[in-house]
């Protein structure tokens, strides 16, 4: 499986499918969230909600909309309000990628989960995540991508790539457009 870190907006990324870094409530108010209800339109986001809410580290699927995607994929990394834990993340993660696996999707869209309004510091998320994907064995995905709205996101994912000795990765100077700053403005809820 190869493995991208991008840099840009994954609201625009066209994949089989697109994580969103979800509360367990499943609205999609702030970040990665929001930048995808924009995208895919608010259908999206009434099928989440009427799928949850889910517990912790649980992953749904629900369809695209407008996004240049089959699904989007709920991975729950937070309550409302509270700040996302390493457990939960890889949890989360490991649930996302065994459902987009199952729903045979060749290209999945990943964000630093649990690393924005979930407060998780970044660094550590980034080791989390690149050594989780890394270590996934899927029968049908064929490439993740991991796509980070800022560069402090983008280089700290670059770095525990490369510390990690992640020789998989496919390393994509920043091409995606990137979020704009009213994409995290929102002030609905704390998705993160």
């Amino acid at each position: 499986m190869q493995l991208s870190i991008d840099k840009g907006d994954l609201a625009r990324l066209e994949a089989d499918a697109l994580v969103n870094a979800a509360d367990i409530t499943l609205r999609m108010g702030g970040g990665v969230a929001l930048a995808l209800r924009k995208g895919g339109g608010k259908d999206v986001e009434e099928e989440a909600l009427e799928l949850g809410p889910v517990e912790l580290g649980q992953a749904i699927a629900t369809t695209a909309g407008k996004l240049n995607a089959k699904f989007v994929i709920h991975a729950a990394v937070i309550k409302p309000g509270q700040a996302a834990s390493a457990e939960i993340i890889e949890k989360a993660l490991q649930n996302a990628l065994e459902l987009a696996d199952s729903l045979e999707c060749d290209t999945l869209g990943v964000p630093a989960l649990g690393c924005g309004v979930g407060g998780f510091a970044i660094e550590d998320g980034a080791r989390l995540i690149v050594k989780q994907v890394n270590a996934f064995s899927p029968q049908y995905l064929k490439h993740v991508f991991l796509v980070l709205h800022s560069d402090k996101a983008y280089q700290a994912f670059l770095a525990a790539a490369s510390d990690l000795g992640v020789s998989s990765v496919k390393y994509v100077p920043p091409a995606l457009p990137d979020y704009s700053e009213s994409d995290f403005d929102s002030g609905e809820s704390n998705n993160p």
